[in-house]
Parts: C-alpha cells; structure tokens; sequence
C-alpha cells in the first residue's frame, strides 16, 4: 500500500475536522511490561531499594499510564482548516498551519517520530522539543500510521490549508 493510499482517507475529508486517535499499542505494551515486573518481582529477591522503586512503579505510575493511555480520547490529533490539536494525557497544544513547517520523520530516542518547526513558541511541549535534535517540535505517537505517512499526512493537509 503506498502512502497515498494511507492518507486518502483522511485527505478526502478536509477541510475536516478530523480526528485521528493514538493506538492503542502504547498502553498494550505498558500493561504487558507491567505484567513481567511483577511477575519478576514475585520469584525474585530484589534488595530494599530495588523493592521501594518497584512498589511505586508496579502500584501506581506504570497502571496509570496504560489505562489512561486505552481510554478513548485521552490522546488524538485533530485536523481542520485553521491548524492541528494535539492532545495528549495531560493537555492540549494547537498549531495553526501558518506557524509550523518542515514535517519529517525523524529517528529520535530509538523511535521514528514526525518532527516539524514551529514559529510560535507557546511553551508546550517542551520536553518534546528538548529532545529533537535540531531543536524541533515531535510528536511520539503515529496515531495508527506510519511516521513517514503522518508527515505526508500533515505536510498535504497543511498544503490545501494554506491555499484556501
């Protein structure tokens, strides 16, 4: 399938809104190393530090997280006309498609994410930007596509935007 049979789709719909959700895989994932940790920590002996750090993460931090991440609308990215909301476990950024440019996939921390520039500095983000390594905005979560393909994706919906 190539990557304009991936982003038809969505495309075909502008000027939107659309809403695209994040996968579920993330929280999947968090739930099944939970899982190994504590089976591990059940046949194991681990030393009382190790004992502390585990019953913090295997209580509360890490099943937190992979619920919160399989609730519906806790994290999408949505596409209209004026630009693109992204919302994640803890609030919501809004780039309007005059202020950002530059969408690519980008390795970053062993994962290919979609990196992009951004004029306007709102402040979110931020550890998102901080880790880039060119100093741009990304975005860890393909929402169900490749990252290649939501680069295209954000690149063509901001091209038709901006001829509008």
């Amino acid at each position: 399938m190539s990557e304009a049979d991936n982003i038809a789709p969505f495309l075909a719909q502008f000027p939107g809104p659309v809403t695209v959700r994040a996968s579920r895989r993330t929280g999947l994932a968090l739930l099944a190393g939970w899982l190994m940790l504590v089976s591990w920590a059940a046949v194991s002996k681990p030393s009382r530090e190790d004992l502390a750090l585990l019953i913090t993460t295997i209580t509360f931090l890490v099943p937190l997280i992979a619920i919160a991440l399989l609730l519906p609308n806790m994290t999408y990215l949505k596409l209209d006309a004026t630009g693109f909301f992204v919302k994640r476990l803890i609030g919501v950024s809004h780039f309007a498609w005059s202020d950002v440019s530059d969408f690519a996939a980008v390795m970053l921390l062993g994962k290919t994410m979609v990196c992009f520039s951004c004029r306007k500095d709102s402040g979110q983000n931020g550890i998102w930007k901080a880790l880039s390594p060119d100093g741009r905005r990304a975005l860890y979560e393909a929402y169900g596509l490749s990252s290649y393909d939501l680069a295209c994706l954000l690149a063509a919906w901001q091209a038709r935007a901006l001829k509008r």
